[in-house]
């Protein structure tokens, strides 16, 4: 049986890996900068549900959610356009 330190890491661990798929994709579609990395992008995350996870704080996670989305983003290439 897992402890609790060892269950949290072992979350991280995959919704890092999950993360990363996305990461790569966007790069390979030139959209995803490539010098963030995947825990950055993960911590960022969960900064924005711990900040604005209740539901009457949907449009303050939208503009958290668009922040994080521009830091991550090639300035060239967002918001379905294609390079």
């Amino acid at each position: 049986m897992q402890n609790d330190e060892q269950l949290s890491s072992q979350t991280r661990e995959q919704l890092t890996r999950a993360v990363e798929e996305f990461r790569l994709a966007g790069i390979s579609q030139g959209v995803i900068r490539e010098d963030v990395p995947s825990p950055d992008i993960l911590m960022s995350l969960a900064g924005v549900t711990l900040a604005a996870g209740a539901a009457h704080q949907r449009e303050q996670a939208e503009r958290l959610l668009d922040l994080l989305m521009d830091a991550i983003t090639r300035p060239d290439g967002w918001r379905g356009t294609t390079p």
